[in-house]
C-alpha cells in the first residue's frame, strides 16, 4: 500500500505511527472541502495531539500535511486550513512553531497571499486577507524570538516592501496563549488557555475559538474595521461566550476608550523596542521603513495619551497612574530612537548589554 507520509516511517514507535495517522484523519476533517463552517471540534483534538508530542518528525510531518492544504485550490479548503494553522500556532508549543516557521511554510503563505489577492472573487479575497492577517500577527509576536524563528518576520517584511497593505502594527489580539509545558521547551508566553483540554474541554475551545477569527459573514470579526481587530463578546457555536478584557489587555481602571488606547500604545512601543534593540547598526534602523513608521505612529500616539491623562485627572485621579506608566514608556523608547541620530546603538542608549552599556 502506497505511503501517504514523505518519509518513510517503518522503524518509527508503533504510537508515534499511531499519532501521525490520527493527526491525518484530523486534518482531512478539519480542512474538508465540505465544510460551511469552522470543524472546531477537530481543530481542538488537533492541538491535543499536536501538544502530547515534542517529536520533531511527527510535528514537521503534520506541518507538511497542513501546508499541502493550504496549497489547495479551493479557497474554502484554503481559508478552513489557515484557520487551523492559526488555532495550532495560538495554543501549542514552541516545537510546533518551529516547524511552521519553516522557508517551505511560510513561502506557501506568502504564495496565498499573492496569488488570491490577484483574483476577483470574494472568498479568494477574503483567503488573501486572512493569509496577510497571519504573517503579520506572527511577524509580531515573535519578534522577541527573532533570532530563532527569523522567517515569520521576515516573510512579513517581504511582503510588506512588496507593497501590500497590512493592518497598522500591534492592533491585534494576543496571537499565543501558553501551551502545556513539554520537557525541554522553552515556550512563549502569552494568553489563556489551560492545557488540561479534557478536562475543561469547554472552557478550552471557547477560549481558542475566541482567540482567531471565524471565517464566513465575510471573514472576520468586526472591529474598527481592521480585520487584526477583535471586539470581544462574540457569542460562538455552543453557547461558548468569550469576555474580551482577557489577556494582553492593560490592568487598571478607565473605561474601554482609555484600556483601548492604551493597549495601541503599549503595543506600538513594545514592537518598537524589540527592533531598535534587535538592530546590530544605527545605519540599519536608519533604512529601515518599518521602523520609521512605527516611529511615527508612536509619536502620534503622544499627544492622544497626553489628552486621555487630562480627561482622567478629571474624571477618576486615582486611576491615571496606568496611563501615565505608557506615556513615560512612550517617551523612554522614542528616546533611546532619538540616540540613533546621534550615532548612539540602541542596547547601550537602553542601557542594555550591548557595546558600552553599563
Amino acid at each position: 500500500m502506497t505511503s501517504y507520509f514523505k518519509h518513510s516511517t517503518a522503524s518509527w514507535d508503533p504510537r508515534d505511527k499511531a499519532k501521525l495517522d490520527t493527526i491525518k484523519g484530523l486534518i482531512e476533517q478539519a480542512t474538508s472541502d465540505i465544510l460551511n463552517t469552522v470543524d472546531w471540534g477537530a481543530n481542538m483534538q488537533m492541538v491535543d495531539e499536536v501538544n502530547s508530542t515534542d517529536n520533531s518528525d511527527v510535528l514537521s510531518e503534520a506541518v507538511r500535511l497542513i501546508r499541502k492544504r493550504i496549497q489547495h485550490k479551493n479557497p474554502r479548503v484554503v481559508m478552513t486550513s489557515l484557520t487551523l494553522t492559526e488555532t495550532l500556532v495560538k495554543n501549542c508549543h514552541t516545537a510546533f512553531h518551529t516547524q511552521v516557521a519553516t522557508k517551505k511554510f511560510m513561502d506557501s503563505m506568502a504564495a496565498v497571499a499573492r496569488t488570491f489577492g490577484s483574483k476577483m472573487g470574494r472568498d479568494e479575497l477574503e483567503v488573501a486577507d486572512k493569509a496577510l492577517e497571519l504573517i503579520q500577527a506572527w511577524g509580531e509576536a515573535f519578534m522577541p524570538q527573532r533570532q530563532q524563528v527569523p522567517l515569520f518576520f521576515e516573510t512579513w517584511d517581504t511582503l510588506r516592501r512588496e507593497g501590500f497593505r497590512f493592518p497598522e502594527p500591534g492592533g491585534g489580539a494576543p496571537v499565543l496563549s501558553p501551551a502545556p509545558v513539554i520537557p525541554g521547551d522553552v515556550g512563549v508566553p502569552a494568553g489563556i488557555v489551560p492545557s488540561n483540554a479534557h478536562a475543561n474541554g469547554d472552557a478550552h475551545l471557547a477560549a481558542a475559538m475566541a482567540a482567531v477569527s471565524i471565517e464566513g459573514d465575510g471573514g472576520y470579526p468586526q472591529g474598527n474595521g481592521s480585520p487584526h481587530q477583535y471586539d470581544g463578546g462574540h457569542q460562538y457555536d455552543g453557547g461558548h461566550q468569550y469576555d474580551g478584557a482577557g489577556a494582553g489587555r492593560p490592568a487598571g481602571g478607565g473605561n474601554a476608550a482609555d484600556e483601548s488606547a492604551m493597549a495601541s500604545a503599549n503595543s506600538s512601543v513594545e514592537m518598537l523596542e524589540q527592533m531598535l534593540l534587535a538592530a546590530e547598526s544605527c545605519e540599519e534602523i536608519s533604512a529601515n521603513d518599518l521602523i520609521v513608521e512605527l516611529v511615527a505612529q508612536v509619536k502620534s500616539l503622544q499627544p492622544k495619551m497626553e489628552a486621555l491623562v487630562q480627561d482622567k485627572l478629571m474624571a477618576d485621579p486615582d486611576g491615571v497612574g496606568p496611563l501615565l506608566n505608557s506615556i513615560d514608556e512612550l517617551h523612554r523608547v522614542l528616546a533611546v530612537y532619538d540616540s540613533v541620530q546621534q550615532g548612539v546603538l540602541p542596547s547601550a542608549a537602553a542601557g542594555g548589554g550591548g557595546g558600552g552599556g553599563g
